[in-house]
């Protein structure tokens, strides 16, 4: 069975990763994971995607890549939704919010309940 519907989660949070793709196995919607930028980059630049959720931060250097993520896939697909998330709240991230602007800005942790109803809101479920 072909899923109609394509998310890409950009983390460096394997049980995150691996929690996401279970909460989304029975419904319409194929997961992608990326653990680094590269990845994610590669996989916006060969997969059209409904929405692209990534951390803030992650990777070795803890710099805000996920800000670089999301100016890539708006590059790539200016009507793909955007949703950033953070554990960080400082006014280094105010100012890439306004840089970036995703459609939603969550901080971690998020309940699944939360994802579900923002996907529902975006008519992704």
């Amino acid at each position: 069975m072909s899923k109609s519907k394509r998310i890409l989660i950009a983390d460096d949070d394997e049980a995150l990763l691996f929690a996401f793709q279970r909460l989304f196995n029975d419904a319409d919607i194929a997961i992608d994971a990326a653990e680094s930028v590269d990845h994610a980059r590669q996989l916006i630049d060969n997969h059209p995607y409904a929405l692209v959720i990534s951390d803030l931060r992650f990777g070795d250097d803890g710099d805000e890549t996920g800000a670089e993520i999301i100016r890539h896939a708006r590059k790539k697909s200016p009507q793909t939704k955007t949703i950033l998330w953070t554990a960080y709240g400082n006014d280094t991230v105010e100012k890439s919010l306004k840089e970036v602007r995703p459609d939603q800005v969550l901080t971690k942790p998020v309940p699944s309940e939360t994802i579900r109803d923002i996907l529902k809101e975006m008519d992704l479920l």
